[in-house]
């Protein structure tokens, strides 16, 4: 039953894993999705130069999720 447990488990998390996202990351992007939306494409590079000539965010590495999350955003056209 033990050894089942373990597989079984394990199973149920390779099928839930994906990119986990802070919700500052998520929300932030939401949020210039709407002001920049015809600026946003699929592409994570172009989004990163966009994200950049706002000059809104400091971090690069935060840069660098909101643009993918905006890439993603746009992929997916949830919003």
């Amino acid at each position: 039953m033990f050894v089942f447990s373990i597989c079984f488990y394990k199973f149920l998390f390779i099928l839930s894993m994906g990119n986990i996202r802070p919700l500052y990351i998520k929300n932030n992007a939401k949020r210039l999705f709407k002001i920049i939306e015809d600026k946003v494409t699929n592409n994570f590079e172009e989004n990163k130069k966009v994200v950049k000539e706002l000059e809104l965010i400091k971090s690069k590495s935060t840069r660098n999720k909101i643009a993918a999350y905006l890439a993603n955003l746009k992929r997916a056209k949830k919003f």
